[in-house]
């Protein structure tokens, strides 16, 4: 009986440590796209912002934002966001495709070719005004929802770490 006893302790052993045991994930190795898509977005919704102030006379409706929109932020973003989900961040995968494509679909209702302003009799008009905002707001509500999580995620982090410390303070008194 001894004999069996020792026989399945070196098998859980050679199975904890093979099986069990933490080796260091291949994801981890990856790099980070954070720094790429905060600058992405930045240049992006600067280039935009002085489109909306008439910087210089730019108007908002310059091609020039076409290829920020489609491909820096829109194209940027997406390929970013399947970095994201080879390392395993599901979270970010979502928020960065989500924010991928709206850039990317915003910027193509930007183009003149694709006649979108057009069909609503130009961009001043306020039928196209009205459409852009209703996409605009539709995104505005999606975006809500990644708000309600992350104060999920980080409500829950934040008493992890305060909850040690006021014990703390509660009982030093």
């Amino acid at each position: 009986m001894s004999k069996l006893r020792s026989d399945s302790d070196e098998e859980a052993q050679v199975f904890e440590t093979a099986i069990i045991s933490k080796s260091p994930r291949w994801q981890d190795s990856l790099a980070d796209s954070s720094p790429f898509v905060m600058g992405a977005v930045a240049t992006t919704l600067l280039t935009i912002s002085f489109g909306m102030l008439n910087f210089r006379d730019v108007t908002l409706q310059a091609p020039v934002f076409v290829a920020d929109l489609c491909f820096a932020a829109g194209a940027g973003l997406v390929i970013s966001a399947q970095w994201e989900m080879l390392k395993g961040n599901t979270f970010s995968y979502t928020v960065l495709m989500a924010f991928g494509f709206f850039y990317a679909g915003y910027g193509y209702v930007t183009i003149p070719s694709t006649g979108i302003a057009d069909f609503y009799g130009g961009t001043s008009t306020p039928s196209f005004n009205n459409a852009l905002g209703a996409y605009v707001l539709v995104w505005a509500c999606f975006n809500f929802f990644f708000l309600i999580c992350t104060i999920r995620m980080y409500v829950l982090e934040l008493q992890k770490h305060l909850t040690p410390l006021s014990s703390h303070v509660l009982t030093s008194h």
